[in-house]
């Protein structure tokens, strides 16, 4: 049987290679309405995939503000002459069920 992803997958997954590739700049506030115009989705099947992206530690949430993509830690060590990058850590492995028995 051929399986598709569903909607709210397509979403994430698809702001997931943005964030990782840097094409959504790190701590920009993000705009629900506006991503869900730009998906062509409803703002129910974007908050699915931006709450998995949180699960995954891409996207930030806080009680009185709006969703965020993290911004990169600046190391301690940085000088001016020497200004760090930024890369985000790839996300967790997602694993299945575990298939062994005691």
């Amino acid at each position: 049987m051929i399986s598709h992803p569903s909607l709210p997958e397509v979403v994430k997954d698809t702001l997931r290679r943005r964030i990782l590739n840097n094409d959504l700049p790190a701590g920009e506030r993000l705009i629900e309405a506006s991503l869900a115009a730009e998906f062509g989705v409803s703002r129910t099947t974007l908050r699915a995939a931006l709450m998995e992206l949180k699960n995954d530690r891409l996207a930030e949430f806080s009680p009185a503000a709006a969703a965020r993509w993290p911004a990169c830690p600046v190391p301690r060590s940085r000088t001016p002459a020497s200004p760090a990058t930024c890369s985000r850590p790839a996300p967790p492995a997602r694993t299945g069920p575990s298939s062994t028995t005691s």
